[in-house]
């Protein structure tokens, strides 16, 4: 879980990244490497506050974020 102060930091995709990587403001790329360390990523610190991922991350992200969703909906069988 991401401290509150992470909570309104902004989503951005980037075509010109390489594939499987984000870049993330210092401590939030720090937490995330702690938590995602079984994944095969690459996570680089960057400057803006902003977490800015590859396509495929956000793609893959987009899916994600679509079924919790649907898995969250009330059923009204």
């Amino acid at each position: 879980m991401l401290p509150t102060s992470h909570a309104d930091i902004e989503l951005l995709e980037s075509q010109e990244l390489p594939v499987r990587t984000l870049v993330a403001p210092p401590v939030l790329a720090r937490e995330l490497r702690l938590v995602l360390a079984e994944l095969d990523l690459t996570i680089e610190v960057g400057t803006r506050d902003a977490v800015i991922i590859s396509s495929d991350l956000y793609e893959a992200f987009q899916q994600w974020n679509e079924n919790e969703a649907e898995d969250s909906a009330p059923e009204w069988n």
